[in-house]
């Protein structure tokens, strides 16, 4: 592995941790949004990114899963956009976002661009704080439910053309 991909997955791996990504972080992470994702020898599920298509990710698995001393390997799709992880098969994470995304105020935010503010226990609640918002946070927007289908979290009712 070549050192400018090895130093592109220590930065994608702390960027959660240390903030905001920088430039050239965001840079690699758009280049090679494809990961393998494979489950431990303790149970845990992981990813590791750091693939510009499909088709190297999957040439990359055999060696992922021997570096890693990993098992049930498949590749993964991280949307930037939405922040989802296409294909997973990690139950922590989908819970993890089942209960983050549940019911979620949709709408188009300050830049022109649809955003969602979830972790809404129910429509009822959605529906209440939908015209307490101020415009540019919500306040004109709909409520959507997100549900995860053949691994993938969905917004039901979004109106979003990015999601449809």
């Amino acid at each position: 592995m070549r050192l400018s991909m090895l130093v592109g997955l220590c930065l994608l791996s702390t960027a959660p941790l240390a903030g905001q990504p920088s430039p050239e972080a965001m840079k690699a992470e758009i280049a090679n949004p494809w990961g393998v994702e494979f489950t431990r020898t303790t149970g845990e599920w992981s990813r590791i990114f750091g693939h510009p298509s499909r088709e190297a990710c999957e040439a990359a698995i055999p060696q992922v899963l021997a570096k890693q001393s990993g098992y049930n390997g498949h590749c993964v799709y991280h949307d930037l956009s939405t922040a989802r992880i296409l294909g997973t098969q990690d139950p922590a994470w989908i819970a993890e976002n089942e209960r983050m995304w549940g019911w979620s105020v949709e709408f188009i935010g300050p830049e022109g661009k649809w955003a969602r503010r979830g972790g809404l226990a129910s429509k009822a609640t959605c529906e209440a704080i939908i015209h307490e918002l101020p415009k540019d946070q919500g306040g004109d927007g709909h409520c959507v439910h997100g549900e995860w289908k053949d691994g993938d979290l969905r917004f039901i009712g979004s109106q979003d053309p990015a999601l449809r």
